[in-house]
């Protein structure tokens, strides 16, 4: 889910019509919380009070009445204050968007009820907090200073990449064992708990290892070293986050080992791997640097665009609602699970400390969503039916999809608008910056 939906997804503001009576003071907790107490009178309760007595009166059933003959008055006495203390209960919430939305005040996530009460004599009173985006002045979003750190390809980016596509290639034969890091070993692979037992659903089956790869954990390459066809390792491995490790016992059964060879790079490669839009090492290679150029251009751009979202939170102090902030972590959590074996997190995760270590990050990315969104507002930024038909008409002939089946799927499509829309406030700041070119010092290298 994109981060921009979280606002429209907490407020909650549903239309109410109807005039109250409603006694209701507000005052601040903080910066984004507000405490509301709203007093009810009886008059304003009344008519609720008849139809849940009415609604009751049904479910009665009375020695010497027939099941839901029973008259009102007798309802009334019998079960009458317990019926309204419930509705009250059930009122709280109503009552408590009413007075908000009289006074077009638009909240923030769930609110929380500190106190309620009733008296029937008296009428009901409530208590409670809620959170709203708070005000600030929006300034300083024309004009930013960034630099664009402009990138000089290297022939050995290009010797990388030429290894990386020649290691995808790479021709294997069956091995008794694996005698160096040039070898593939399939392995299925059990997580352990600490006591050494099998984790329920915690097991992969023919794991691919290549012990040369640069993305394997040493310890890992060093258990399966000389590895051979039905053998079994055991491996603890540990990854840091934060300033926390986390172990992870896992068991491996090896099911092969082979040869890992690469193929030469001649014509004959090339003309594979492009399956014949190339048939020459040149004319392959004149292809690979204009990619990475123009990889290091978008990375550039995206780094220039992130710059400006930097430095417009910088120049915003505000605190943003616990409630957005909340989403973001719980969204991070879900990520972070998402990636791990199993889409599982680990037995020994530390939730609290991993939501208390990226909450900054929380904290930037809710600013800027709010920040955003009055720039948006600011400059009458909109989708329209334009904006959507230009994308259509792009993305039509990529997807193999008619144009205007994608206009139609497109214009009711929340994601797609919003797709657009941060295309368009990206653009927005990116035209009204002031952008530097300079030449990157330290040359980053691309992963093999």
């Amino acid at each position: 889910m994109h981060p921009s939906h979280l606002l429209h997804i907490l407020a909650n503001c549903e239309t109410q019509e109807k005039e109250s009576q409603l006694n209701v003071n507000i005052t601040n907790v903080n910066e984004t919380r507000r405490e509301i107490e709203i007093a009810v009178t009886l008059d304003e309760l009344a008519p609720r009070f008849e139809e849940a007595y009415r609604e009751y009166q049904p479910k009665v059933n009375l020695k010497g009445f027939r099941k839901g003959r029973v008259p009102l008055p007798i309802v009334k006495r019998l079960y009458g204050e317990a019926i309204e203390h419930d509705t009250v209960d059930k009122l709280i919430d109503d009552f408590y968007r009413q007075a908000l939305e009289e006074r077009n005040i638009k909240p923030v996530g769930k609110p929380v009820v500190i106190e309620h009460s009733y008296d029937r004599g008296a009428g009901a009173r409530f208590k409670i907090h809620f959170e709203v985006t708070p005000e600030f002045e929006l300034k300083g979003y024309k004009g930013i200073r960034v630099e664009k750190r402009r990138h000089t390809l290297s022939e050995e980016e290009v010797d990388h990449e030429v290894l990386r596509l020649r290691r995808a290639n790479a021709i294997t034969t069956p091995a008794e064992a694996a005698t160096d890091d040039q070898f593939i070993v399939t392995a299925d692979v059990q997580e352990l708990d600490h006591t050494g037992f099998p984790v329920i659903g915690r097991k992969d089956k023919n794991v691919r290892f290549y012990l040369g790869g640069e993305d394997i954990d040493p310890e890992l390459r060093d258990a399966l070293m000389a590895a051979r066809t039905g053998e079994e390792r055991r491996v603890t491995l540990k990854s840091k986050h934060g300033d926390h490790e986390h172990e992870t016992n896992l068991l491996l059964k090896v099911t092969s080992v082979a040869k890992f060879e690469l193929p030469p790079f001649d014509d004959a490669f090339v003309d594979k791997v492009t399956k014949g839009k190339h048939t020459n090492v040149p004319s392959f290679l004149e292809m690979m640097r204009r990619d990475l150029a123009e990889y290091w251009e978008s990375e550039a751009e995206r780094r220039v665009d992130d710059a400006i979202v930097g430095e417009l939170v910088r120049r915003h102090e505000f605190q943003p609602p616990d409630a957005v902030v909340d989403a973001l972590l719980k969204s991070y959590v879900e990520d972070y699970a998402a990636r791990q074996p199993g889409k599982k997190l680990p037995p020994d995760f530390d939730e609290e400390k991993f939501r208390s270590e990226t909450r900054p990050r929380g904290v930037f990315q809710a600013k800027w969503i709010l920040i955003r969104d009055r720039i948006i507002e600011a400059e009458h930024l909109v989708v329209d039916d334009e904006d959507v038909a230009a994308l259509a008409e792009k993305e039509s002939a990529r997807m193999g999809i008619d144009r205007q089946r994608l206009v139609e799927f497109y214009k009711k499509s929340e994601q797609t608008r919003e797709r657009i829309l941060s295309g368009k406030i990206t653009a927005f700041l990116r035209k009204h910056a002031e952008v530097t070119e300079v030449e990157e010092k330290d040359t980053p290298s691309l992963t093999v």
